[in-house]
């Protein structure tokens, strides 16, 4: 009931991509996100493997995730290095207050302007849902992308800080 309650109000507040202002946004949502290829049925390694796609991720860090989203990754990009070392997108199964920690106090300082963090299931319980918000608070993240299923963060000093919830 939780969820549904919040589902209805995320779609209450959500837009498209006419409701973004930001040329870099409104092309990740159009190019991106409402791209017609499909990966599979689950929303959230929907929107990883496009993502890897769209930016054309080399690097990838799947941090404490199930080894299906490791073989999916596997499966449609071959060429693709899955590890801790320098990844420009970090995929995060549960926002907790230990991932939070580990990878905003301890890995903050080597992300940069291109690095991607795409983080699953930010509505699952009040406690994603607090981290979700800190985490946008922080200096250093100037866009998110609240899809309700997950939520993308960027780090690009070229742009403006803004926080968009999208429906996809």
């Amino acid at each position: 009931m939780f969820k549904f309650l919040k589902y209805i109000r995320f779609i209450a507040r959500s837009t498209n991509q006419h409701g973004v202002h930001s040329p870099f946004v409104f092309a990740y949502v159009t190019q991106c996100l409402y791209s017609k290829k499909s990966y599979g049925s689950n929303k959230t390694l929907n929107v990883l493997l496009k993502n890897l796609d769209y930016f054309k991720v080399n690097r990838l860090n799947i941090y404490r995730a199930n080894s299906l989203t490791s073989s999916s990754v596997k499966k449609h990009f071959p060429n693709i290095s899955i590890g801790d070392l320098n990844p420009e997108l970090i995929y995060v199964d549960t926002l907790t207050q230990r991932s939070f920690d580990e990878l905003f106090s301890e890995k903050l300082g080597s992300l940069n302007h291109h690095s991607i963090i795409l983080i699953n299931d930010i509505y699952s319980n009040m406690e994603a849902i607090e981290l979700w918000n800190r985490l946008k608070e922080l200096s250093e993240v100037t866009v998110t992308v609240d899809m309700f299923y997950c939520g993308t963060v960027f780090f690009r000093k070229e742009q403006v800080e803004e926080h968009f919830k999208i429906r996809i």
